[in-house]
């Protein structure tokens, strides 16, 4: 195999501008590879890590939720603990900083949560801290100790302003759960901030099933057991809330590897098309080696190498550049709630893998071109 190394050095080098531009266009299309991939990859982690026990309860209008609802909830079958949610939603510094603050109480029902017992007893006792992630945190430009408030003009306060002041307790570890980073407040203080006749109402409930295999059929009988009543509800297992976002829009899984394929299928029209003009310009060198005792099959070899060097040195390099993004994709398509791309050991896979089937299928038709090859005819001028 080192004997071909010269050739293939040779031949690249020869017309030093279309290998550039065929590998930086290979780059190009593998940077998108990684990145659609990766957001696909992203989604399905994001549904694996997710704790398979908890239901998510929420009016299926605009009423909120009330507390009686949820002692009811919690004596159905099934379940084992319910928990009341809400949230802080407004901005922070300035209108186009958008913020939100979930607010919870209780361990049990957060499982999906990385907050130890001892960060739990933290927040009980701080009415008014935080705990934020890494990519939260980042994004707000906070650290531990940090004072902040949002604006929130869509949640009334007992004091009829409309600025919630937190202190971040801890910047914690980002989890997969969380693509954009969480941010999770104490739910007493988010009750007794609101007027009195509100406290009572919850945004929402998160029960904890005793058996997980049944957590969608407790979401439908707990929907049946509300479908008459004042306050209907909308209830749906957290796998599953995940699992359909992703495909609420649109199917992310779909689009994500359409986008990736129809990138390197335009690819592989233009690394075919500079392989089939490289082996036409090079006919009689072909002719030579041939004539030197160079085996079809070794000739052939030799173009499926030099098709497959800028093949995997452009997949390389554009999953280098896709992780460089990753971190920006949250942040550039924040209106969708998109979590980073995550190149994980299949994406990688996945991409050697197109390398490889791209560089074959750029040289199969010059390489069926040389197997016909008639030597004398090339080395006579003939063709």
């Amino acid at each position: 195999m080192l004997r071909y190394l010269p050739l293939v050095w040779a031949a690249l080098a020869r017309r030093k501008l279309r290998t550039i531009l065929t590998l930086l266009s290979v780059t190009a299309a593998f940077t998108l590879f990684g990145v659609m991939m990766g957001t696909d990859a992203a989604f399905q982690q994001m549904v694996e890590v997710i704790n398979r026990s908890v239901v998510v309860i929420s009016a299926r209008f605009a009423d909120n939720l009330t507390d009686t609802m949820g002692q009811q909830i919690a004596a159905m079958p099934n379940v084992a603990a319910v928990s009341a949610g809400g949230g802080v939603c407004g901005y922070y510094r300035n209108p186009k900083t958008q913020a939100c603050v979930m607010a919870g109480d209780q361990p049990s029902s957060w499982p999906n949560l990385p907050l130890s017992p001892a960060e739990w007893k933290e927040l009980r006792a701080k009415p008014d801290g935080v705990f934020l992630s890494r990519a939260t945190a980042a994004r707000w430009s906070l650290k531990k100790g940090d004072h902040f408030t949002i604006v929130a003009a869509s949640v009334p306060r007992a004091d009829g302003g409309q600025a919630w002041r937190f202190q971040v307790l801890d910047v914690l570890d980002d989890t997969p759960y969380w693509g954009n980073g969480f941010s999770l407040g104490s739910y007493q203080y988010y009750r007794m901030s609101r007027p009195a006749a509100d406290q009572p109402k919850a945004g929402w409930f998160q029960a904890v099933v005793k058996d997980p295999a049944h957590a969608d059929d407790t979401a439908m009988a707990i929907d049946a057991r509300y479908a008459n009543s004042a306050i209907p509800t909308d209830s749906i297992s957290e796998r599953s809330m995940r699992s359909n976002g992703a495909t609420a829009a649109v199917n992310v899984a779909t689009v994500t590897r359409r986008v990736a394929l129809v990138g390197l299928f335009m690819i592989l029209l233009l690394t075919g098309h500079g392989m089939a003009q490289s082996v036409r310009e090079r006919l009689s060198e072909f002719a030579v080696l041939k004539t030197i005792g160079y085996s079809t099959r070794g000739v052939i070899a030799l173009v499926f190498a030099e098709a497959l060097a800028p093949a995997l040195a452009g997949a390389g390099a554009g999953l280098a550049l896709a992780a460089g993004l990753s971190k920006h994709i949250p942040a550039l398509l924040s209106g969708i709630q998109v979590p980073a791309p995550y190149l994980s050991p299949a994406v990688v896979g996945d991409a050697i893998a197109a390398a490889v089937l791209l560089a074959f299928l750029s040289a199969i038709f010059p390489a069926l071109k040389l197997k016909r090859l008639d030597i004398a005819a090339v080395l006579a001028g003939r063709t």
